[in-house]
This record gives C-alpha cells, sequence and structure tokens, in this order.
C-alpha cells in the first residue's frame, strides 16, 4: 500500500492515496491519511479528516485538540475542548488549555460557555469557572453577571463582586457587595 500511496503522490491523485491508506494496517492509517492531505495541501480535507478522527468514539480530545492547533484550526481546537471540559472542574487539564487557548480576553461564544459552566457541578466547581470567567470578561459585564449568580451571596463571591466593582468603577454595586 506504501507503493501505491507513492504513485498517487506523484501522480498528484489525491483521492488514490487515501484509497491506498486504507489498505494499511489500522494502527498507520489515520498518520498516512493525514500526511497525504498535508502534501497534496488540501487544507479543507485535512480539517475534515481531523474533525472526523476527534469525533470518533474514545478518540483523545487533548490530543486531537492539539492536531488541529498543530494544522492551524484554532477554533475547532477550542470546541472541542469545550465539549471536552463542559461539566469538568476549571482545574481539570482540559479545561486549563481551553481557558489558556482563550485567551484573556476570549469571543463572545466563548464567554458565553464560560457562563454557562459557573451554573455546572458542585459549588467548587461553580466557584472556580467563576474565577475564570471573571478574568476574561469586561468587569462590568462580569459584574452584572456575578451579581444575579446564585452564590453571590456567599463570602468569597462576595469579594470578587467587590474587586470587580473596584475595576469597573461601580461604587454603587462596591457598596452592595
Amino acid at each position: 500500500s506504501w507503493l501505491a500511496i507513492r504513485l498517487a503522490a506523484r501522480d498528484r491523485d489525491v483521492a488514490a492515496g487515501l484509497r491506498a491508506a486504507n489498505g494499511l494496517p489500522v494502527d498507520q492509517r489515520a498518520a498516512a491519511r493525514e500526511a497525504i492531505l498535508i502534501e497534496s495541501g488540501d487544507r479543507e480535507g485535512l480539517r475534515a479528516e481531523l474533525v472526523a478522527r476527534a469525533a470518533i468514539p474514545g478518540a483523545r480530545s487533548d490530543t486531537s485538540a492539539e492536531r488541529l492547533l498543530a494544522a492551524g484550526y484554532r477554533d475547532d481546537a477550542i470546541a472541542l475542548l469545550r465539549r471536552a471540559a463542559s461539566g469538568q472542574p476549571s482545574t481539570a487539564a482540559v479545561s486549563r488549555r481551553l481557558l489558556y487557548l482563550m485567551g484573556p480576553r476570549p469571543g463572545a461564544e466563548d464567554v458565553a460557555w464560560l457562563r454557562q459552566q459557573t451554573t455546572q457541578g458542585d459549588t467548587q466547581q461553580q466557584r472556580g469557572w467563576l474565577s475564570s470567567y471573571v478574568e476574561r470578561d469586561r468587569p462590568a459585564d462580569a459584574l452584572a453577571f456575578v451579581s444575579r449568580h446564585p452564590l453571590a451571596a456567599q463570602t468569597d463571591v462576595m469579594l470578587m463582586r467587590l474587586s470587580l466593582a473596584r475595576a469597573a468603577h461601580d461604587d454603587n454595586e462596591g457598596r452592595a457587595a
């Protein structure tokens, strides 16, 4: 099959190369398909291959996300890590990697996902996600959200609200916290 793959590559016949890769031992197929798509410059084919591979039951999300990142598909990697981190504590490895990729000022979709996580799991998980959320949203928006959160009256969350009120220059909310 490697000979067929080489011949297909020489002829620039991606479809034939991918068919030949299916004849390889199972543990070599994915790498061969990926190499064929990279060599051919088929970016959409590579993206589809990596996303499909990540969707296979039992596939490791962290490994799949890193492959997507290496190939330049950051948004797909973030989406994959969001699915994997749902319901996990903010301190889990997959959650930490996701938060790192989101960066200090994530997009609206990521902020909405973070808000959703603040209401999932036990109180400890919620606190962890609240902390991660307030570090990434604008202070005034974070303050409005945290003030309505079910944990808003707890001491550590009140201190978070006070800090946000100071950062947002909101004296009224600062007094309320």
